[in-house]
């Protein structure tokens, strides 16, 4: 899914279904070549790179260097900012997987595109540390300080 301004709930619900597509392109691709040679028809190994979600996986999930990772690790330096990473991202992925990129237009300089298995999703990453943090709310805290067990 892709919407005008996407943000981290956007990268997640994406995240989601790319894993999703991951499985049915196994489950598919794997169970029509165990009919095929239950019926005796030979099969070359087949090429399903280009519906093959793993690469973009990798750039979110990868431990260290995954935008997810990457995001958290933003949220605990102490002067992280989106800015500063946007920049990280871009020094670590850009022309460096296929999967990642940025607009061309000067403009959309806040943006960073993953592309995903349905097609290029852009996103925001004004407000993205924000989100991330995720604070409790303050009557959460009291409740929870208040608590003997």
């Amino acid at each position: 899914e892709s919407f005008a301004t996407n943000s981290l709930e956007q990268l997640c619900i994406n995240l989601a279904n790319e894993r999703l597509q991951s499985h049915f392109t196994r489950i598919t691709f794997e169970a029509g070549k165990a009919d095929a040679l239950a019926e005796g028809v030979t099969v070359q190994a087949s090429d399903y790179s280009s519906v093959d979600p793993t690469p973009t996986l990798d750039l979110l999930l990868a431990k260290s260097t995954g935008v997810l990772a990457m995001i958290v690790e933003e949220c605990h330096i102490p002067k992280g900012s989106d800015a500063s990473l946007l920049e990280k991202l871009k020094d670590t992925h850009l022309k460096k997987s296929k999967r990642f990129d940025v607009p061309k237009d000067p403009k959309q300089r806040g943006l960073f595109i993953v592309h995903h298995y349905a097609g290029p999703v852009s996103y925001a990453v004004e407000g993205l540390l924000v989100k991330n943090r995720d604070p409790l709310p303050e009557d959460a805290v009291v409740v929870l300080a208040g608590s003997s067990t």
